[in-house]
């Protein structure tokens, strides 16, 4: 932290500080945190195993804060790999599966993307051929594990009446059904990076259709209208030129159907920022 005003570095030295009020959110704080301070040096000196151990708490309370924190590490493929050699898969598909708290869910979900978005592969390759194929069956099983869950957490927010309209139409008022059935209220306070956002574009042309539906839910609850930082996070969008991909995600004859709606909606956004910018 900065030296408060008032006081220097020599009179500071042996004062303690009382936090009364965060700068961030609970919501974002432990993201930013880390951010802030390298989170691959943080993977490297051994941070994982001690945020594992917090997504294993019993206290629900602590679940978001590792879910963020490890969602947030899991960016960098070394620490995504450092993740699954601490154990770190089964304790986000709990939280994934079993939170009581959406945003722990929600976030548990990214970084499980994040960590089999294909990215990690070429760190399981270092070593010996016998290390890099018993890694290899390793990350097959853990992959299935993961991909079986995340598919699991983006259903359950699929409405299939909902979804049968806005397929079969369209229409702003059924694509609005589907946004509010979607809708993790608490997502909107989320900030993501540009690099964080380009990510989930990138992962909508992903081999993996439950990657491709995640990508999509995740885009969907960065631009709802009336989120903290939705504009920025369109703004980041278009600038990228992600409607492109989106349209094209959108119009995929192979594409599961939540990540064919989901992108609709987000194209929608970007159209209702685009246009509340320009007025």
């Amino acid at each position: 932290m900065d030296v408060p005003p008032g006081y220097s570095e020599h009179t500071a030295a042996n004062t303690d500080c009382k936090l009364t009020k965060a700068v961030y959110g609970p919501k974002q704080s432990s993201r930013v945190w880390f951010g802030r301070f390298g989170s691959i040096a943080i993977g490297r000196e051994g941070g994982v195993a001690p945020l594992i151990a917090l997504a294993r708490s019993e206290a629900e309370d602590v679940h978001e804060t590792a879910a963020g924190a490890l969602w947030n590490l899991a960016f960098n493929p070394g620490n995504a790999l450092r993740i699954v050699e601490e154990g770190g898969v089964a304790a986000l598909v709990d939280l994934c599966s079993s939170s009581v708290s959406k945003m722990a869910r929600f976030m548990a979900a990214l970084a499980l993307a994040y960590m089999f978005d294909g990215r990690m592969d070429e760190f399981a390759l270092v070593g010996t051929m016998s290390e890099s194929v018993s890694k290899s069956v390793g990350l097959d099983g853990a992959r299935r594990m993961a991909l079986k869950h995340i598919e699991a957490f983006v259903r359950m927010f699929s409405n299939q009446q909902a979804f049968a309209a806005a397929a079969a139409s369209s229409a702003p008022a059924a694509l609005a059904q589907v946004t509010e059935s979607a809708r993790i209220q608490e997502a909107g306070h989320l900030r993501c990076s540009g690099a964080e956002v380009g990510r989930f574009v990138t992962m909508l042309r992903n081999p993996s259709s439950i990657l491709k539906a995640c990508a999509a839910f995740a885009l969907l609850q960065f631009t709802i209208p009336g989120g903290r930082h939705a504009t920025h996070h369109a703004s980041l969008m278009q600038n990228a030129g992600a409607a492109r991909v989106l349209r094209s995600a959108a119009a995929a004859a192979t594409a599961p159907l939540e990540a064919k709606i989901f992108a609709k909606i987000v194209l929608r956004n970007l159209e209702y920022h685009h246009l509340e910018h320009t007025v």
